[in-house]
């Protein structure tokens, strides 16, 4: 396959992916992003590089929120919304580990899988399943040519941008209001 086809292929997943999804499969998220004191999120790999632009996003909007591993990141604690992602929601890693840790403190686990009744999706108080192959995962969710985890890590990064797009809306918030809290000094 040439850069056009392999492209189109990728993309046609993609649409694959948001077609099987709805307002259903992220309302809950919003209203509960709405009423967090705060918001810390974490996920390994290029499931965290997928997620580390919702968190810059949501500061962007005025939101309190924190990658987990930054030197800034605050307690979690009730009243606090702990994110992560799982694609394989395999529970025998430290990603497990600190959203139990989360789950400890008071915070609200929201998961997002591929895989809905995984043990790491027992464990959150919220799932949002997006149905692309991630990591080991390839029943249930869009078939695709892609390597390993791609399709997953990508629609998880657009999905992250549609949720951050909505709220935008839902809360009135202007691209002015957003660039106003935008770094200054770089």
């Amino acid at each position: 396959m040439n850069f056009q086809e392999y492209g189109a292929a990728i993309t046609g997943e993609l649409a694959q992916v948001f077609s099987r999804m709805n307002d259903d499969s992220v309302m809950p998220l919003l209203e509960k992003l709405k009423k967090a004191n705060r918001i810390i999120a974490h996920a390994g790999g290029r499931e965290g590089i997928s997620m580390r632009p919702f968190v810059m996003r949501l500061a962007h909007m005025g939101f309190n929120s924190h990658w987990l591993y930054d030197d800034t990141t605050v307690a979690c604690g009730s009243g606090d919304i702990y994110v992560t992602s799982s694609g394989s929601g395999d529970t025998d890693n430290s990603i497990y580990d600190a959203a139990k840790r989360a789950k400890k403190t008071g915070g609200f686990l929201v998961l997002f899988t591929a895989v809905p009744n995984s043990e790491f999706a027992k464990l959150a108080d919220m799932v949002v399943t997006i149905p692309g192959a991630a990591y080991h995962v390839k029943e249930g969710v869009v078939p695709t040519i892609q390597l390993m985890g791609n399709q997953y890590e990508q629609a998880l990064y657009l999905v992250l941008d549609t949720v951050i797009m909505m709220l935008k809306d839902q809360l009135g918030i202007s691209e002015q209001d957003m660039e106003a809290r935008h770094r200054n000094i770089e």
